[in-house]
């Protein structure tokens, strides 16, 4: 359960595997905290307002229901999370690949290699993107247009001292991001060094909270601290020590002039003054949060080991404490170190969990009830996102996931009297068409594959090509059998499609039987299910004869061998 990671000197056991909670709810928290617009205004109208990226935003439509649409394996253990762009798709994998996959069909675009896990979620801005990687390195790459041949390339690069485990994020032309080792950073988007400043001897796995207001940087580690830095020099502004068993893996959100953050062990969920880091209020948990809050239409809603919670964004009576009476609710995921940051939009909560079915569950919003959840087959600790009506995330089973509700298909139903026919018979058969809503599909194309015989139109001349079916959605057609010597089986397949629907198929195992006076030695053999049967008993009376001639003549030869001794 608990993993060293190597760093600077005096690096602390910290959690950090498949089953690891704190950085799992951290790093796939990450993208949750671009997610929320207004921490990070600038960011977001920049994505907004720009065509070319499609940034998936709150008002987005969650399926009312969910089914695994596609899965796309990489090399190792997923915990960043999607980012969009063009159409495409980013995430980084343990495998030190960055991948971009087609969000509709799940297929590879491209990838880009580095020499570390990429845990981080990518900063899209423009046609670039910027992220770190476990091998001690940022990057900013290009992006390359959808449907070109062009591959990524390498912009530019930033040498760090320790591993990239946060999120970057991006105001003014300036970037900002933390390696593990305590040290925050500011670059200019064409990778210029501005200020490095080392805010704590304990490791920094939250991302940067960029608060335009005040020109801070809000950012947290995983022993007890909590910072404040100038933007514009990196110098320490002011900080807030926390309890002993404090641990501040995720990153703050910042909403209406409040700070949000999630404390671990601590067991609290912190509302924080971004003017002087002071307690607003807190709610007491009793289990440890290592999510990244989201705020959404006046609740807070954020995770621990176990359960999503969901609180007033204000204190109700001001007495600086979120009471269990004032809880709007909590739902239980069924996990055993907590899941992903939650994503909300269209009156419907998005987590994962690492539960003993690694599901996505969606949740209602207002009061925590399940609608739906699908499952993948490891942790899911990547954070959700949704696009054009699906959602996406990775989990620790190597693959990215796309669930929703899967497009509109054809139904196909075969209709026939019998399955059993003779050589020299037909057979007529009804194809029956309908589409995800009972109607009938007029006007698909209809192949038939056959593995012995041919369809026919009429019944008596075999037809190649496909068929299409009438506006009753249905069509006949004529099962012309081939000639055989013995009892034989013939698999028919028909497949059905049309445009804007999913491609429909069917199948059908029919006996054909040798007529009479059939002697063709053509067609497919059939085996008789007994024949094995028969042929056993055949060879096993064989080896009884064998054995019993076996017996006679040793008994004849002792026999002679004994009136010989007799007789001397």
């Amino acid at each position: 359960m608990w993993h060293r990671i190597s760093g600077k000197e005096g690096s602390r056991s910290t959690p950090f595997s498949g089953q690891g909670t704190a950085l799992a709810l951290l790093l796939t928290s990450v993208f949750f905290l671009t997610s929320i617009s207004s921490v990070h205004s600038t960011t977001w109208s920049e994505w907004r307002g720009d065509p070319q990226n499609s940034a998936p935003i709150d008002d987005e439509n969650v399926p009312y229901n969910g089914e695994p649409i596609w899965s796309f394996q990489t090399g190792d253990q997923i915990y960043s999370s999607p980012v969009f762009y063009y159409g495409g798709l980013l995430i980084g994998s343990d495998d030190g690949w960055l991948y971009c996959l087609d969000p509709a069909s799940g297929s590879l675009n491209w990838k880009f290699r580095t020499d570390g896990s990429i845990q981080a979620t990518a900063l899209v801005r423009g046609d670039r993107a910027y992220f770190g990687s476990f091998d001690r390195q940022f990057y900013c790459i290009s992006l390359p247009e959808p449907g070109s041949s062009a591959q990524p390339r390498l912009i530019w690069n930033f040498t760090c001292s320790d591993k990239v485990i946060s999120s970057a994020h991006v105001n003014e032309g300036r970037i900002y991001f933390a390696e593990l080792s305590g040290t925050v950073h500011c670059l200019t988007v064409e990778g210029a060094h501005v200020w490095s400043e080392k805010v704590s001897d304990r490791d920094i796995w939250a991302s940067p909270c960029l608060d335009l207001k005040r020109g801070l940087v809000h950012i947290g580690d995983i022993g007890k601290g909590f910072y404040s830095l100038s933007m514009a020099t990196g110098k320490l502004v002011r900080d807030l020590y926390l309890n002993d068993n404090a641990e501040v893996y995720s990153s703050a959100a910042l909403v209406n002039d409040m700070l949000y953050i999630c404390t671990g062990e601590q067991r609290e969920l912190l509302c924080l003054d971004p003017d002087d880091l002071s307690i607003i209020w807190e709610f007491f948990c009793d289990d440890a949060g290592y999510s990244t809050p989201n705020i959404k239409d006046g609740r807070v809603y954020f995770t621990t080991y176990r359960y999503l919670w969901c609180v007033p964004a204000k204190d109700p009576n001001g007495d600086g404490s979120i009471s269990d009476d004032e809880l709007l609710f909590r739902t239980d995921l069924h996990g055993f170190q907590g899941g992903s940051s939650p994503f909300i939009a269209d009156g419907k909560v998005l987590v994962g969990s690492d539960d003993e079915h690694y599901r996505m569950f969606c949740l209602n919003a207002t009061d925590g009830s399940e609608l739906w959840n699908v499952s993948a087959k490891g942790y899911i600790y990547s954070s959700p996102v949704v696009l054009n009506g699906s959602v996406f995330y990775g989990s620790s089973d190597r693959s990215v996931h796309c669930a929703g509700m899967l497009p509109p298909g054809i139904k196909v139903t075969l209709e026939t009297d019998r399955t059993e026919l003779l050589s020299n018979q037909t057979l007529k058969m009804a194809v029956t068409l309908k589409d995800s809503d009972a109607f009938p599909v007029h006007g698909a194309d209809v192949v038939f594959s056959l593995s012995a015989g041919s369809v026919s139109k009429d019944g008596i001349t075999p037809y190649e090509g496909s068929f299409v079916s009438g506006t009753d959605g249905r069509l006949e057609v004529h099962f012309l059998p081939p000639p055989v010597s013995s009892r034989s089986t013939v698999i028919m397949t028909v497949e059905a499609s049309r445009s804007g629907l999913t491609t429909g198929r069917a199948s059908i195992t029919l006996v054909v039987e040798p007529a009479e006076g059939d002697t063709t030695d053509e067609g497919l053999s059939y085996v008789d299910p007994q024949r094995p049967y028969y042929i056993a008993g055949f060879v096993g009376l064989l080896l009884l004869n064998a054995i019993i001639l076996t017996a006679l003549i040793g008994l004849t030869l002792l026999f002679r061998k004994v009136r010989k001794e007799v007789q001397r």
